[in-house]
């Protein structure tokens, strides 16, 4: 069972990951274009037009919202979200898809964004992430944190292609659950690294991502494995 210190040191590293700071209010109002193909990213846990999931934290928060529309209706916003992948920057956009991207920002302070945001991410991510712990054997919060955060950066069908990647079992299967763990933050290090895509653009923006992994590798090796506060994760310290 997950404590609801260790829920805030989880929520915490992933703030860090995606926006190198802890969780704040603006980081609700966080936007921006993302330069590898994912289109609009937004909130505290960048959300991202390619996955999906802004589109899935817009609709829950017109259903809380329904008098306040971004656009002429979901039809054209969902447009908008697709044709924001085809822009590098904010700057390169079209009018259209920066109007969005303020009434995003204009959101972001909307107690019912922060909560739309909150309930997406725990049923679209955080669920799964209780599951394929529980299926696996793993209890302790740093390997909930790992399953977690690859759920975000990537998906399940990515998680399951990495497990090929080492011989370690999980402790459902009688393994080790440090040892497993490890060696999964490890393999999903080395699978970053050295992606390679004609895509230059996203195969360096998934190169460069490779510190996540890195820094959970850094847990496990210093034994971090309940995620007790304090705790200093990229330079950022998560108080008690």
């Amino acid at each position: 069972m997950i404590t609801s210190e260790q829920w805030r040191a989880i929520d915490s590293i992933v703030s860090i990951f995606e926006t190198g700071k802890l969780p704040a209010a603006e980081s609700y109002s966080t936007c921006t274009i993302l330069p590898d193909g994912a289109g609009i990213s937004y909130g505290k846990h960048q959300a991202t037009a390619r996955s999906g999931s802004l589109q899935e934290i817009l609709t829950a928060y017109m259903d809380r919202e329904p008098d306040i529309a971004p656009t002429s209706g979901p039809v054209e916003m969902a447009a908008l979200l697709r044709e924001s992948r085809s822009y590098s920057s904010e700057a390169a956009a079209s009018a259209g898809v920066r109007g969005l991207m303020e009434f995003l920002r204009r959101a972001g302070t909307d107690p019912k964004m922060v909560a739309a945001q909150d309930a997406v991410f725990a049923i679209r991510y955080w669920a799964p992430a209780v599951e394929i712990c529980r299926n696996l054997g793993l209890v302790t919060a740093l390997s909930h944190l790992t399953v977690y955060d690859v759920l975000i950066q990537s998906d399940a069908a990515r998680l399951a292609m990495l497990r090929n990647d080492f011989a370690e079992s999980p402790p459902a299967r009688g393994g080790n659950e440090r040892k497993w763990t490890s060696s999964f933050n490890s393999a999903r290090r080395a699978w970053l690294e050295n992606f390679r895509s004609a895509d230059t653009a996203r195969a360096r923006a998934i190169n460069r991502s490779a510190y996540r992994a890195i820094a959970l590798e850094q847990l496990c090796a210093t034994g971090k494995w309940d995620l007790n506060l304090p705790l200093t994760v990229r330079g950022v310290t998560i108080p008690r």
